[in-house]
């Protein structure tokens, strides 16, 4: 029996040494997974580093930027303010100087109007055009016989009727209305 006893106490101590064995492995394991846990986080925050720095860069950048687009978007609006009151009275403006034109148009196709029996062709075409019931193709005519007329020097062409001074100026007028006209309906059309 006290072999058995001994027997015992042997297994005891062996399995004690063990469990003393499996604990010191087990907590050296845990030690290390931990000591390898924390190289790799300082690692990854070392290798990070510099991509915060730059992140936190670009935020500080983009605030300043923010706060700069705000800031012109303020003046704009501003100046946006200050506009209205020009841009109305330009539309006032361009209209008198509109009615300024037309009425030089209307004055020089009175000039040029003649009871002439050879120029009732024209005669019709300008009072169409001083009525404004001239329509595209009649324009067309008209445009075509007053740059004959501006382009006239005696002794040249034969117009079909006579040319009395001061009718090339008022060609050339209206000419020049007409095609100030057409290039400013081409810019509103195009705004």
């Amino acid at each position: 029996m006290a072999e058995i006893w001994i027997a015992l106490g042997s297994c005891s101590g062996l399995v004690g040494v063990a469990i003393s064995v499996w604990a010191f492995l087990r907590t050296r394991t845990d030690s290390v997974t931990a000591r390898h846990a924390q190289e790799i986080s300082r690692t990854v925050q070392d290798l990070s580093r510099p991509v915060d720095n730059r992140v936190t860069e670009l935020e500080f950048k983009m605030k300043t930027v923010s706060t700069r687009l705000d800031n012109v978007d303020a003046a704009l609006s501003k100046l946006s303010d200050r506009f209205g009151p020009i841009l109305d009275r330009l539309a006032v403006i361009e209209t008198k100087i509109d009615v300024y034109w037309r009425n030089v148009a209307m004055n020089a196709a009175q000039i040029l109007h003649s009871p002439h029996p050879e120029r009732a062709h024209v005669d019709a075409l300008l009072e169409a055009f001083q009525a404004g019931t001239l329509d595209k193709k009649g324009h067309a005519e008209l445009m075509g016989i007053l740059k004959r007329v501006a382009e006239y020097e005696p002794g040249g062409e034969d117009l079909g009727f006579p040319i009395h001074p001061g009718e090339q100026f008022a060609a050339v007028a209206i000419l020049s209305i007409e095609e100030a006209r057409s290039a400013g309906e081409r810019v509103k059309r195009r705004a």
